[in-house]
């Protein structure tokens, strides 16, 4: 169970990176899913407000029910490139919200995750990361 205050002080920290340019682009978005509502088609206007990054898809652990531990992942494992994610999160960091830095890998087997994070921190985009914890 969270403590109120770590609940607290994460909401202040997300609240800190919105921007008038990001709150118009949730806007957008939330009109445009009424608008399709109402047309009764798809209507998209706005870019992504949310995002998962992989930085890897390998992992540490051997965890059967894990496509990446188990070995069964179908695509090449690797790691993200510090450069294309800086690429990636700087074309949308005017409008991005939220950063989650996982998928199917440990992401702190990346050795630029420090680096990713900080990048994203210095545009302001609020990022978490899920991990096993053992590095």
């Amino acid at each position: 169970m969270y403590k109120s205050g770590a609940v607290i002080r994460d909401a202040w920290n997300f609240a800190g990176t919105l921007s008038l340019k990001k709150i118009w682009n949730y806007s957008l978005i939330r009109c445009s899913y009424y608008r399709g509502i109402l047309l009764g088609k798809p209507v998209h206007a706005g870019m992504p407000v949310s995002l998962s990054v992989e930085p890897a898809n390998t992992c540490n652990l051997r965890c059967p029910e894990c496509p990446a531990g188990s070995g069964t992942l179908t695509r090449r494992q690797g790691m993200m490139d510090l450069d294309a994610f800086r690429n990636l999160i700087g074309q949308l960091k005017d409008r991005l919200a939220y950063l989650m830095l996982y998928f199917q890998g440990e992401p702190m087997m990346n050795p630029a995750i420090f680096d990713m994070i900080a990048y994203a921190r210095k545009l302001r985009v609020y990022t978490s990361m899920s991990t096993n914890g053992h590095l």
